[in-house]
């Protein structure tokens, strides 16, 4: 891949949003396109997967220049509820008959 005539300005926003996710990116194909060394790019890579946007994979005969990065793709609502939701705390003033009572006080 050539490196663009413009290079982007290297930050964790702009790597973001350029990187679609699912799609995999090596650190040498960034490097074409963003104004930064390659170890610049593998730490804001790696500040990615810190932050859980992002995963990384290398087949253990590969080297380490040759890693794949992408970011995570959005869960489907349908997966999210398979399980139940976890509640940080106790609801408190929830009442389960506030929408039948609704339904009845609505003129016909």
């Amino acid at each position: 891949m050539r490196p663009r005539k413009n290079q982007l300005t290297l930050s964790i926003e702009d790597l973001r949003a350029f990187m679609v996710s699912g799609k995999p990116y090596s650190v040498r194909m960034l490097a074409c396109i963003f104004d930064a060394s390659p170890a610049a790019i593998a730490a804001v890579l790696e500040t990615l997967i810190a932050e859980g946007v992002a995963q990384s994979k290398r087949e253990p005969r590969q080297l380490e220049s040759r890693r794949m990065y992408w970011i995570i793709k959005p869960s489907l609502i349908a997966d999210r509820r398979l399980h139940p939701a976890q509640m940080p705390g106790e609801l408190v003033g929830y009442d389960l008959m506030r929408l039948p009572r609704l339904c009845m006080a609505v003129r016909r």
